[in-house]
């Protein structure tokens, strides 16, 4: 039963004018069975709060337009703390007036690092929720115990997953993040089963549910939940409401401990994946103004299976996730051209990795890796399978965007990159070996940087053939648009910015050529003429003053010094190097668009 609960003297900050509600807020993560129907109403926010009970609780809140138009940025950062009146609070609802702008509370949590959530031993509870009603899980504490650690199964009855979530976190993190089973009054391999004393059906999860679950379990525990592990995973029922809709499937808040799931997706790899990547502080990755559209990684749309898919992160959520920081560099085309090689993610901390390797680039806005298809990334889908992926987002905590994913001789082309012209980035071969990289090449488009595929980079040992990969479109009709361009073919030849300087040189050299016949001409003329004169002058016929200046060429003061020196000024030119004549490439449409 739902009522309103009296927060007062229990962690508040008072202000002068009212009693307060020191409120973290966070924007819902959530995902639904239903593709398309997430946010269609608009964001839903959650204020966060110490329940003097004895765990982390939480309430929805409904802000003010002014509120989200001047802390929108705030709230998603994860660091947005307000105090916000408690006379709003309408049971489990805080409702903010319209007119009213809630200000920032200085005082309150400070958001930490992501390497405070990706890094170091993390204890993982497990809670099958059941209700007094009868209500219960589609999954077993067996099934739930295999899916998540791997336990609690018998090999004569239940298959065991290709990987769990505790593997799978390991292996991705590369041993950083090692989630552990939490243990505790009434624990039993890391997963204990609680009952609530209503039913679940038609309830708001938000609003009517998470308050006396996390009680249920925080007397089932006999201790506050921060003491027994950082992150929780609940097991509910069916049939529960998530902003009035039962299709929602699981749901968390960026750097809350607390995930929920229904319809049987706690144990399915990809959702839990999902869910925990939003606790440890990663946004969605989006493509074409759909956040779930880039599959890439695991914080796109999830997938309704056991154990599968083996995949990693896109390139942004691997760089603020701090797992390969020291494999990561921030590069500055804009300075110069740029080429190197970079090696899968899967190999990092491979011993053959040599000192200039990288498994991360960032230029910009822009982030990349090379996303082999193997190991612990096995089965990440085709669209991305062993070509370099790109990803756009404007800073560590915001959504990011699929931009491209380039075989070997494919280009994109990323307009005004950094308030300069056309940023190419090439991909110029692909190589395997007892490690996999791309060679990536990196210029702007300026008339003076070029391509430095040609460029020999540095060379390796261990690798062996060139990686076979055809430079087709990546997508279907049905499916996001190629951003690449095909430069393996003749086409090289045509967008060479060498070939053009040469024949510019070439050009220049015969029109200097013409310029000299025609000066050497008119000086022999000249001399004719001034012969003619003189022979004339000393005759007693004098010539008609009028036609001599026309025949007559009067030498500028540059070539009487050239002349009186026993040269010329007139040497051919060279190809100005800030505007080589190079043939215009052709806009490419769908390389152009991010």
């Amino acid at each position: 039963m739902s009522s309103t609960i009296s927060l007062r003297g229990t962690n508040q900050i008072q202000n002068e004018d009212d009693d307060c509600i020191a409120c973290h807020i966070t924007e819902v993560e959530a995902i639904f069975d239903v593709p398309g129907t997430e946010g269609a109403d608009g964001a839903q926010y959650a204020c966060h709060y110490d329940n003097p009970l004895g765990f982390r609780d939480s309430l929805s809140i409904s802000l003010s337009q002014p509120t989200l138009n001047q802390y929108e940025a705030l709230i998603q950062s994860g660091a947005a703390n307000f105090c916000v009146p408690s006379k709003y609070q309408e049971g489990r609802l805080l409702v903010v007036p319209q007119d009213v702008l809630l200000k920032p509370d200085s005082r309150r949590r400070k958001l930490q690092s992501h390497k405070d959530y990706t890094v170091g031993t993390k204890r993982v509870l497990t809670v099958r929720v059941t209700s007094s009603s009868g209500e219960e899980p589609n999954e077993t504490t067996e099934e739930i115990g295999r899916a998540i650690f791997g336990t609690n199964w018998d090999a004569s009855t239940l298959s065991q997953p290709s990987v769990t979530v505790v593997e799978q976190y390991e292996a991705v993190s590369h041993g950083q993040l090692q989630l552990i089973q939490a243990v505790g009054n009434g624990i039993s391999n890391g997963i204990i089963q609680v009952q609530l004393n209503e039913t679940v059906s038609g309830k708001e999860i938000q609003r009517d549910l998470t308050s006396e679950i996390l009680a249920a379990t925080r007397a089932a525990l006999g201790m506050d939940l921060s003491e027994v592990a950082e992150h929780f995973i609940f097991c509910l029922p069916n049939d529960s409401l998530l902003n009035g809709k039962d299709s929602w499937t699981a749901f968390t808040n960026l750097f809350e401990p607390y995930s929920y799931y229904q319809q049987s997706r706690c144990t399915k790899l990809s959702v839990v994946m999902h869910e925990l990547g939003h606790s440890l502080g990663f946004r969605h990755s989006g493509y074409a103004g759909n956040e779930y559209a880039d599959e890439s990684g695991y914080m796109g749309y999830a997938i309704n299976e056991f154990g599968y898919p083996i995949k990693a992160f896109n390139a942004h959520k691997h760089w603020v996730s701090g797992w390969f920081t020291d494999r990561a560099e921030e590069v500055y085309p804009e300075n110069g051209p740029i080429v190197g090689n970079l090696v899968s993610f899967v190999d990092y901390g491979d011993s053959e990795m040599q000192t200039n390797d990288v498994v991360l680039m960032r230029a910009g806005n822009l982030y990349m890796h090379y996303n082999r298809a193997k190991g612990y990334n096995v089965d990440t889908p085709s669209a991305y399978k062993d070509r370099v992926v790109i990803a756009e987002s404007t800073g560590d905590l915001e959504l990011s965007n699929f931009v491209a994913a380039l075989a070997k001789g494919q280009s994109y082309f990323y307009p005004n990159f950094s308030g300069y012209d056309t940023l190419v980035i090439e991909v110029c071969d692909q190589m395997t070996g007892s490690l996999d990289y791309a060679v990536v090449s990196m210029y702007i488009e300026d008339g003076i940087q070029k391509s430095n595929c040609g460029v020999s980079t540095l060379e390796r040992q261990t690798a062996s053939n060139t990686y076979p990969m055809n430079t087709t479109s990546l997508f279907n009709s049905t499916g996001p648009l190629s951003i690449t361009e095909d430069i393996s073919s003749s086409e090289k030849s045509k967008t060479n910015p060498v070939i053009g300087i040469v024949w510019g040189v070439v050009g220049i050299l015969f029109l200097v050529a013409l310029y000299l016949i025609y000066r050497l001409r008119r000086r022999q003329l000249s001399k004719a003429a001034t012969r003619r004169v003189t022979k004339a002058t000393s005759s007693k016929d004098q010539p008609r003053q009028d036609w001599i200046p026309s025949m007559i060429e009067t030498p500028s003061k540059d070539d009487q010094d050239a002349e009186s020196n026993g040269g010329s000024t007139d040497t051919p030119r060279t190809a100005d190097a800030s505007n080589p004549s190079t043939p215009t490439r052709g806009d490419v449409s769908d390389g152009s668009s991010i």
